[in-house]
């Protein structure tokens, strides 16, 4: 229930982690503060997988230099990499159980891809001018690159920026000139 940009982990959740067979995270900053406790449990030898670290660098979308968008999952091709990432994570630490991940996986592929099929016909009735997804925080830019819409927020990429009146007003006005018809 907690915003991952901003959580701090409880000394409860430290001892979680310690005594976890396999860590899996998203990796690119999403977890914010977690990172320094994933480095020390990976430097002390815990089996942890670091599924944004997966991804070829050149399909991110960067905000900054060195500071990657972290919701990859909105974009239903990365998410697919991810999950082989984690499925083959899964089999290396429970080898008895690798074709049970690797079937689930496959039924995992054909629903995503089906869901893909499915995004693509809705947006396709959309008008191109009208293809823009309003929201408060800009985390759909990897949808927006897939699907080939407009995203238009308040907030930046981490939920920790915060908008002023002078951004809700612009935004408010953007959406009268642009009769943008639903807004998130």
């Amino acid at each position: 229930g907690v915003d991952p940009h901003l959580y701090n982990a409880s000394a409860g959740d430290v001892e979680k982690l310690a005594n976890a067979d396999v860590i899996i995270y998203g990796g690119l900053h999403l977890e914010g503060k977690m990172g320094d406790i994933f480095g020390k449990l990976e430097n002390s030898g815990k089996n942890i997988l670091d599924v944004g670290s997966t991804l070829d660098k050149n399909l991110l979308i960067f905000e900054a230099e060195n500071n990657p968008d972290p919701h990859v999952w909105f974009n239903t091709d990365l998410w697919l990499l991810e999950a082989e990432a984690v499925a083959a994570k899964l089999s290396d630490a429970d080898p008895e159980n690798k074709e049970y991940y690797m079937s689930n996986l496959e039924s995992y592929k054909k629903e995503i891809n089906d869901l893909t099929g499915y995004i693509v016909r809705r947006i396709n009735e959309i008008p191109e001018s009208k293809r823009v997804l309003i929201t408060a925080h800009d985390a759909f830019g990897y949808f927006a690159k897939q699907f080939g819409l407009e995203v238009k927020s308040i907030q930046g990429i981490s939920t920790d920026s915060e908008a002023g009146t002078k951004d809700i007003s612009e935004l408010a006005d953007f959406i009268v000139k642009r009769e943008i018809k639903a807004v998130f």
